[in-house]
């Protein structure tokens, strides 16, 4: 196993304890699903306020960028199989109108599944005004790795846990590896 598929493993399970503890950064910003409007699979939401806003007082472009991305990905790991992980390798987004009441819903749908890539539509709307506010095509790479990546409900439990900490800072840990017996 060479280091980078290591690191995608150890990456993948550690970002799987931070969501299941709530911890992750779009959690913590206020992003949630919500139901996905017909002939759509996956939609979020998340409501327009001053730290993700530009200073006209819309959603920041970016964080639109950031929500078709996330929205897109979901829907592709939704049809992923066991050992396979998806990678985001061409995003386009046409800002088509500002979203300044509230809350901001991307919504997403396969539009083509083959063995190596995805293609995913997605649609950004002033849910407060029903204004389309930009659309988005995000394609992803299906990569087959060597050793299937261990998911929530792994019967080993969690490879990590997270748990935010007093001071509100997320502490990840990962488990305790069993020791081998040594063979005499």
């Amino acid at each position: 196993m060479s280091t980078t598929e290591y690191r995608s493993r150890e990456a993948r399970e550690e970002h799987d304890a931070i969501v299941g503890a709530g911890q992750h950064f779009f959690q913590l910003l206020g992003l949630h699903d919500v139901t996905p409007p017909d002939g759509f699979d996956v939609a979020v939401e998340i409501e327009v306020a001053p730290w993700i806003a530009n200073p006209r007082g819309g959603l920041q472009g970016g964080f639109m960028s950031a929500m078709a991305d996330v929205v897109a990905g979901r829907a592709v790991l939704a049809t992923l199989e066991a050992g396979q992980q998806c990678v985001t390798v061409d995003l386009t987004m046409h800002y088509l109108h500002a979203i300044a009441v509230g809350p901001a819903r991307a919504s997403g749908k396969i539009i083509r599944r083959g063995r190596q890539l995805a293609v995913v539509s997605v649609e950004l709307t002033d849910a407060g005004t029903g204004d389309l506010a930009a659309v988005s095509t995000v394609t992803f790479s299906i990569i087959t790795t060597k050793e299937p990546s261990r998911r929530r409900g792994d019967p080993e439990g969690p490879a990590f846990s997270a748990k935010p900490t007093p001071s509100g800072v997320t502490e990840v840990t990962p488990r305790a590896k069993p020791h081998k017996e040594q063979s005499q």
